[in-house]
Parts: structure tokens; sequence; C-alpha cells
């Protein structure tokens, strides 16, 4: 690892982790870089590494940041990475719903970065792990995504981003599980 990169949050569930993840970072000598939304100023996203997108055929870019919510799931890095033609889409934990200090991050997403190709990608993994409150309609008609993950494994009701897939003709999900995880993927009809 390089370079580690978040949202410089101080709380929420995960932070004994990302805390572990910055002192290893500060104790290797590798890069690390706070990203807050009032940073990403244009419906470019912010690049990061560009190193990496100069060497390579690599297009990393945050397109939100953690703007201090009161609900620490809006305070999820957004990533968008497109390598050759294939394009992907990390939202997190990042919510359709705001609370008292800022508006839910997906409806943000949808108003910013409408008018771009950055929405527009192959695939996405399902965001808070396909709960009701981390894709909705909107989202999913901006994103149309040709494949969509969901980690933690296919249920018939695992949330609003299957039910959508499901009455927009999709094929039948498949789901891979190991003794460490399980994966499903949702294909849509338009995928060959």
């Amino acid at each position: 690892m390089r370079n580690l990169t978040d949202g410089g949050d101080d709380g929420g569930s995960g932070i004994r982790q990302l805390r572990q993840a910055r002192e290893f970072a500060r104790d290797n000598n590798i890069t690390y870089g706070v990203i807050k939304d009032d940073t990403i100023t244009t419906p470019q996203g912010r690049r990061i590494f560009p190193p990496l997108m100069t060497s390579s055929q690599v297009d990393l870019r945050i397109l939100g940041g953690s703007p201090g919510c009161d609900n620490r799931n809006n305070d999820s890095l957004i990533v968008f990475a497109r390598f050759r033609q294939a394009s992907f889409s990390f939202t997190g934990d990042a919510e359709i719903e705001g609370g008292s200090r800022c508006d839910g991050e997906v409806p943000i997403l949808i108003d910013f970065y409408r008018n771009t190709n950055l929405l527009n990608v192959g695939v996405y993994k399902v965001g808070h792990h396909a709960s009701f409150n981390g894709t909705d309609k909107d989202f999913m008609q901006v994103m149309n995504p040709k494949i969509s993950v969901i980690p933690q494994g296919y249920t018939p009701n695992a949330g609003p981003a299957v039910s959508m897939l499901s009455s927009s003709g999709i094929r039948e999900p498949w789901q891979w599980t190991s003794s460490r995880a399980s994966v499903a993927c949702v294909g849509s009809p338009n995928y060959d």
C-alpha cells in the first residue's frame, strides 16, 4: 500500500479499524489524505493518485467526500473507477436520507453528476448492503449498471436494489459462497 485516503472522520462504525489503518500508514511512511465534500468543487470528481492515472489506464476519482454528517453512513467516500472500458461505482454506506446536519449523500450525487457519465457505470457495488436506504429507483436509473454486486449474498428481501432490478427483467441472480464470503450478482437485461 502506498496511499490511504479516507474522509477524516473520528467516529462511527468501523472507526477502530480505520484508526488502525491510519496508524499503519503513519508507521510505514504511507501517504495519508483526507477528502471532505467541500473539496470536490466540479462535476468531474476529485482525481486521486495522478501517477497511477498517467502510468496506466486506470481512472480513479472520489465523487463524494465526507460532509461531516451526524449520520456517519453519509460520510462514506464515493469512489468511481474506470479501467479501459470497464467502470465501477462504490458508494459505501451512503444513504438516501440525511440527518439534522446534512442531506443524504445519494440525492446529492444524482444532482451534482447527472449531466456527466460518472454515475453511468457497468458495475455497481450495491450501496449500504442493499438496505432500504442505500439505493433508490432514481439512483438506479441514473447509473443503469450492467451488473450489481451485493457482497453479503442474495435474499429475496435484500433491499430495494434487488427488487428494482428484478422488476426491470434482469436475469436470475446468482450467488457464490465460500467459508469466508458470499457474493450475489444481478445482471441487467442489456448485458451480454
